[in-house]
């Protein structure tokens, strides 16, 4: 390659990169434009040695008889003789030239290299005292001197550990430590030069911090709902949030309260989850329930009524016991039309009721406890027109529940579900399920 391209190249080669070096730190921009200055110089002394070198002539060089071997001499007159003299003349102008451009290239590397450093290492001065702070339980405040001849600013903060800043001084107050465990923190000082320096903030432990919850275990309603759990802390910062695979519960703290709330569960099964309390360097879990919504559903398998007893209306007095120790007590009493009084004392955990309703002269009566015990069964009907009422209660209350009137008493049967929740009839032609609400 001839020499003179080669200088433009690496001088252009020398610029270009100068361009790319990344954005540039303010401290930085008078070694860049001295950089720029040198480039272009340098570029444009190798693109006139170039020019200078384009003119030179060729020469004609002749060979002296018994000179021996490459012995040359010059033409004295003639186009050759004119064509050296030429030459010579040039050569004289492009030599300093090309010492200039040398000079050039090097005061261009020697600012480049300057210019990178600069870029890489930041410019001007910082000067940060002091860089640890150490804090006692009990917190307090510490005072930062900072010194430099650039602009400056600092990032970094912390909630037991604040800063504040007052011309070249940074002061940094930091809380009593109640988490019982000792806690770090950080913090930056940046200048506009590039220069950083980071402030490292420690504190010994305290007394060990306190947190309880009450209660521990909540249940929501299968419909959805909310509960309050109250929180004792020494950390004024405590915080609650769901376990990570526990998104059906939702949690929202309020004051010394926590809000544990929930759709209503159509899972048709039950679900459990954690919230976790975390505060004063220590966590507390709260174990949350929820059943799922009953529903009653046509193809649910029905479950077979038990202890049915069948008793005849007619100056009917009986007690019947059932498993669950439900004391069951009917009487019948003849009225002014001569139809049966039907009275039902049903007595269990002190809770009583009673029922009172007009019977046919030929009524059967049967009575049944559910699977569960939950709620009790009577159906009485005429043995003449197959026709009656099916009453169901609540054992717990006495409270009616349900109340189906039988229009053909044959070719039908009856059950529950769903731990007692559902009622469910089926005649020769449908099957029918009722929710219960006890």
């Amino acid at each position: 390659m001839n020499k003179s391209i080669f200088i433009v190249f690496v001088t252009a080669l020398l610029y270009f990169n100068c361009k790319n070096v990344h954005a540039q730190l303010p401290c930085c921009v008078n070694l860049k434009s001295t950089l720029d200055q040198q480039t272009q110089k340098c570029s444009a002394l190798g693109a006139e040695i170039a020019t200078l070198k384009a003119k030179l002539k060729k020469e004609t060089k002749v060979v002296v008889p018994g000179g021996g071997p490459g012995s040359v001499t010059k033409p004295q007159m003639g186009p050759d003789f004119e064509a050296i003299k030429f030459n010579e003349e040039l050569k004289k102008k492009i030599a300093p030239k090309e010492a200039e451009l040398r000079q050039c290239e090097t005061l261009a590397s020697n600012t480049q290299r300057q210019y990178t450093d600069c870029q890489s290492q930041g410019c001007g001065t910082l000067s940060v005292s002091p860089k640890t702070l150490n804090f006692a339980a009990m917190g307090g405040q510490q005072i930062v001197n900072v010194s430099s001849d650039m602009a400056w600013s600092y990032t970094g903060s912390s909630s037991w550990a604040t800063i504040g800043r007052n011309g070249n001084q940074l002061t940094v107050t930091c809380s009593p430590n109640t988490w019982g465990v000792k806690r770090v923190a950080n913090f930056t000082i940046n200048t506009t030069g590039g220069k950083s320096e980071t402030v490292h903030i420690s504190q010994v432990a305290g007394a060990p911090g306190t947190l309880s919850v009450a209660p521990t275990s909540v249940t929501l309603p299968a419909s959805g709902g909310q509960t309050r759990i109250t929180v004792t802390s020494s950390d004024p910062g405590w915080t609650a949030s769901v376990s990570g695979i526990d998104r059906w519960i939702d949690v929202k703290k309020s004051g010394n309260q926590i809000i544990i709330k929930s759709n209503e569960n159509g899972s048709k099964r039950d679900r459990s989850g954690t919230v976790i309390v975390s505060g004063a360097g220590t966590k507390v879990t709260i174990a949350v329930s929820q059943a799922p919504v009953v529903f009653c559903d046509q193809n649910t398998m029905m479950e077979s009524a038990i202890d049915q007893t069948n008793r005849s209306a007619n100056n009917l007095e009986a007690s019947l016991r059932f498993p669950s120790a439900v004391n069951l007590t009917i009487v019948t009493n003849r009225d002014a039309a001569t139809k049966d009084i039907l009275g039902i004392s049903l007595k269990n955990n002190q809770s009583t009721f009673l029922l009172t309703g007009s019977l046919p002269s030929d009524a059967k009566i049967s009575f049944a406890l559910s699977p569960h015990k939950k709620a009790l069964v009577m159906v009485y009907s005429s043995n003449l027109s197959s026709a009656g009422t099916l009453l169901v209660f609540d054992v717990a209350t006495g409270k009616q529940l349900y109340m189906l009137s039988i229009t053909g008493a044959t070719g039908w049967q009856w059950g529950f579900a769903n731990n007692d929740a559902c009622f469910l009839y089926k005649t020769q032609y449908s099957t029918t399920a009722e929710k219960l609400r006890y």
